[in-house]
């Protein structure tokens, strides 16, 4: 197979390129990512952990192999949740002189835990992310080419909204469902990818990829707790420590007495909420949610990204308006109404 100098490898960073395999010809790669990201904490964390590689790399492993004239299929191992996926990918059109272009057409499967369900958690629990798409491309010369990929993935939310809150509910460590907000809405994803690729001297090549998210399932936004701690302030003035003292001791006295009425003003704060708005959008938002029928109050559950909320009728109501204040800053929210425990642990014996 001849070297294409625009287009001389399968993939651009993460995202496909048209490069042709010829027929019962085959290929194999070796991918290594950091596991930090560099936008992860500040310049001195990243600097200490000598910009990411003292926390380890993703590894992933691929072969393809050319089936017939223009279609190609491979397998793709990463450890990234022991994922393994089966890719296809047909060349229908050419880029020529009557044709400006080039596209393929994609289809992949790809499922957790080295692709069986239950290894890890029930087998209801996690599903199989389907992908289908195309790969737009324009070479120009033997210098640059630009790609365009627009793909539908069918569950890219692998892990089930069920199966995550009732592990999370048990205490349960499980992967992609304990740092992240991955319950919400939507399960599927339409994402457009965009990469590019230019030859600077003969040996020495410019890459760029970017696939951002048109509609549809997205994973959320990490709150570590260090990260948490670290947006609030070392000190705090007299003032805001009494003002919350105080309405620590409204608070426990209006559920003694059942003045729930007073819960609104003894829910409110001026430690922690105002610090943290910026990490989590729509926080502040939901925070300032006005007062309706039912409700008693709002807060942010610990470090978040969970909000509670006190009320007394117009559960689902109240749910929905304060889980529409994150869905409008394009963030996954799911309503969870529960039950007061009005019994608390019990010790018995056998």
């Amino acid at each position: 197979m001849a070297l294409s100098l625009a287009e001389p490898d399968f993939t651009t960073v993460n995202l496909p390129t048209t490069l042709r395999l010829p027929r019962m010809k085959s290929a194999f790669r070796v991918t290594h990512r950091f596991a930090r990201s560099l936008s992860d904490g500040s310049f001195g964390d990243l600097a200490g952990d000598l910009f990411g590689i003292d926390r380890g790399a993703l590894i992933g492993l691929e072969y393809r192999f050319g089936v017939m004239r223009g279609l190609q299929a491979g397998i793709n191992r990463t450890s990234a949740g022991k994922t393994i996926q089966f890719f296809g990918q047909y060349d229908a059109v050419r880029q020529s002189e009557t044709m400006p272009v080039t596209l393929d057409i994609l289809a992949s499967i790809e499922g957790l835990n080295n692709f069986h369900k239950g290894s890890v958690v029930d087998a209801e629990d996690n599903e199989y992310a389907t992908t289908l798409g195309v790969v737009l491309s324009r070479v120009i010369g033997t210098r640059a080419a630009v790609y365009v990929q627009p793909s539908f993935v069918y569950h890219a939310n692998t892990y089930t909204t069920a199966g995550c809150l009732e592990h999370l509910e048990h205490g349960h460590d499980i992967p992609g469902c304990t740092d992240v907000t991955v319950t919400g809405v939507e399960s599927n994803t339409f994402l457009v990818g965009l990469s590019s690729r230019v030859r600077v001297t003969q040996s020495v090549y410019l890459l760029g990829s970017w696939t951002p998210r048109a509609s549809g399932f997205r994973p959320g936004v990490s709150l570590k707790t260090n990260e948490m701690r670290r947006a609030l302030p070392a000190s705090v003035s007299l003032g805001d420590a009494v003002f919350n003292l105080q309405r620590v001791a409204l608070f426990g006295a209006a559920l003694d007495s059942g003045s729930y009425d007073l819960m609104w003003e003894a829910m409110q704060d001026r430690l922690h909420q105002v610090h943290r708005q910026d990490l989590l959008p729509g926080l502040a938002e939901a925070l300032a949610t006005p007062r309706q029928p039912g409700l008693c109050g709002i807060a942010l559950s610990g470090s978040g990204p969970s909000v509670i909320a006190f009320a007394t009728k117009n559960l689902d109501e109240i749910g929905e308006t304060i889980a529409s204040s994150f869905r409008r800053n394009d963030l996954a929210a799911t309503v969870r109404v529960l039950e007061v425990d009005d019994e608390g642990v019990k010790a018995t014996s056998n």
